[in-house]
């Protein structure tokens, strides 16, 4: 009898979330080249070092620095909580990881949605390892799925997201000496003059609430005036997600040359419907077959505004600035660390609460590549939403 006992108790629990937790703890036991250990428990999801000719290359304990860091990073952005990574560093570059960390906890816990995530995955790949006077410096592309809790049932996904991790040996162990990463790299290039010293920090934290309470209401999406065609927007969605990851072939390719983002949403825009523009003054097109050639709207995001803004004739209707949460599928975002943004999306999907009423966005986007992403989970305090109407003749 006792034997049977058990074996309803296992079948009810492979029947169950329990056999789920059992699937990814399996997973994590092969998360590094050869089924190394983790250097702390993640709660909340997993990750796997693909083992690769350059992951082995390096020694165990630098493959476990680098993917520490990792986790530490997903596990904090779970939780809404900073889980610190200065053990892994001899430098204070600890501190810029912390800080730029912390900014993003709490650009995401002030917002009105639950930005907890019920589970993260993600997979690096070591995709360069070279020797430096001091050590080692390794760079990792990662893929990862971000399941928020504000989202049920959606799994947010970047792709490529790459970080550079410098490392040192000291006292006969290795450890990180400094890293780099996207936000990082945006974060110092506008802010030439930022620290990671606490009363630089709090200053910039304080500005947060202010800003992104200017689109703290939800609102129902605005009437759109006529124009002769309209804008196909399932369409346009439909391109952002067949070429949010890997990019048509047929357009230039802008991320290693200031990034592909305006590029990307004026492809989906043009498959949407909206004819390139070559008439004077504003002037919205680009040369197909790999091409460079194209006019600044097309590629630059502050350069597409400009045009969605002024352009009364042929070509885009568009407005610019409108409500925040008065958007819908197709439209454009932009967003940035300042007013002049640098950075555009589209949105494929929108959040609603009981009501009806918009609450957040689901974006897709290019450098980085983000798929299905809460527009609350962006970084960049600064929004404007670009409506797009549909085009005239």
């Amino acid at each position: 009898m006792r034997r049977l006992a058990w074996i309803l108790i296992l079948i009810l629990l492979l029947n169950t979330g329990c056999g789920v937790v059992h699937e990814e703890a399996a997973v994590a036991d092969t998360a590094y080249v050869a089924g190394e250990p983790h250097l702390y428990p993640t709660l909340h999801g997993v990750g796997i070092l693909e083992g690769n000719e350059l992951a082995a290359g390096l020694t165990q304990r630098q493959r476990q620095l680098v993917v520490g860091w990792l986790d530490l990073y997903y596990e904090s952005l779970a939780t809404l909580t900073l889980q610190s990574s200065a053990e892994l560093f001899t430098t204070d570059a600890s501190r810029w990881s912390d800080r730029l960390v912390d900014y993003q906890i709490i650009q995401r816990a002030m917002q009105a949605q639950d930005l907890t995530l019920t589970f993260f995955r993600y997979t690096a790949e070591v995709v360069a390892a070279e020797p430096t006077e001091t050590g080692v410096s390794v760079e990792l592309r990662v893929d990862d799925i971000q399941q928020f809790t504000a989202c049920p049932g959606v799994q947010s996904r970047r792709f490529q997201v790459w970080f550079t991790f410098q490392l040192a040996e000291q006292n006969g162990t290795w450890y990180l000496t400094d890293y780099m990463d996207s936000f990082r790299e945006i974060y110092t290039q506008r802010y030439p003059e930022a620290t990671y010293e606490e009363d630089y920090w709090s200053g910039k934290i304080d500005e947060l609430p202010d800003l992104f309470a200017l689109w703290a209401e939800p609102s129902l999406p605005g009437e759109e005036p006529a124009c002769s065609n309209p804008y196909d927007r399932q369409a346009a969605a439909e391109y952002a997600q067949a070429y949010c990851i890997s990019r048509n072939s047929a357009w230039a390719d802008y991320s290693e040359k200031g990034g592909n983002c305006q590029n990307y949403v004026s492809q989906c825009l043009l498959a949407g419907g909206i004819p390139m523009d070559y008439t004077d003054p504003a002037q919205w097109n680009s040369e197909t077959g790999g091409s460079e050639i194209r006019s600044p709207s097309w590629a630059w995001v502050q350069g597409f505004a400009a045009y969605a803004a002024e352009n009364t004739g042929y070509g885009l209707s568009a407005e610019v600035d409108v409500p925040y949460y008065s958007g819908n599928i197709g439209d454009v975002l932009q967003m940035g660390l300042e007013e002049n943004c640098h950075h555009s999306t589209v949105i494929v999907g929108l959040v609603q609460d009981e009501q009806g009423k918009t609450v957040d966005y689901l974006l897709n986007s290019n450098t980085a590549n983000l798929q299905n992403f809460p527009a609350s989970a962006y970084p960049y305090p600064y929004r404007s939403l670009i409506r797009i109407y549909g085009w005239n003749e």
